[in-house]
């Protein structure tokens, strides 16, 4: 089985493009945001996961970390096609994101900001990052066909 046929998979694809496509389109509050957020990062997870099971299998690595961070950093060793590494390399970022205090300003508007504020950082992005976070998944969703 490949892993577009996973349930989970599908599951984790089709909430994220639902949040993104109805959810944030109608009501960009907060909690939609952060909704997307954390749905792209188990998304995204899911996805390395899966990935270092079948290194591991193939023996190609010989334990899976436990740390997240570790994990992408092993998937991203261990993976031979750009394409899913240049469309995952938005994950520490969007990992940062889910845990820093988000700030909405021009919520309702097409021009809407998100900023993201820890204690060692804050940084802003608008709705078209998120876009192209989904063009991405949508591609990605292409090329984990062919695998």
């Amino acid at each position: 089985m490949s892993i577009v046929e996973d349930p989970e998979y599908k599951r984790l694809y089709n909430t994220v493009m639902h949040i993104y496509n109805v959810s944030l389109k109608n009501n960009k509050g907060y909690e939609n945001v952060k909704n997307l957020i954390q749905n792209i990062v188990d998304y995204f997870e899911f996805i390395i996961e899966y990935f270092l099971n079948k290194f591991l299998e193939e023996k190609k690595i010989e334990e899976i970390p436990e740390e997240s961070m570790k994990k992408y950093k092993l998937f991203l060793e261990k993976i031979e096609n750009p394409k899913i590494v240049e469309i995952l390399s938005n994950y520490p970022k969007l990992k940062k994101y889910s845990k820093s205090e988000i700030i909405i300003s021009n919520e309702f508007r097409k021009n809407m900001l998100i900023k993201f504020r820890s204690l060692n950082y804050e940084e802003t992005v608008d709705i078209k990052f998120f876009k192209s976070i989904i063009e991405n998944i949508r591609s990605l969703n292409e090329e984990l066909k062919n695998i």
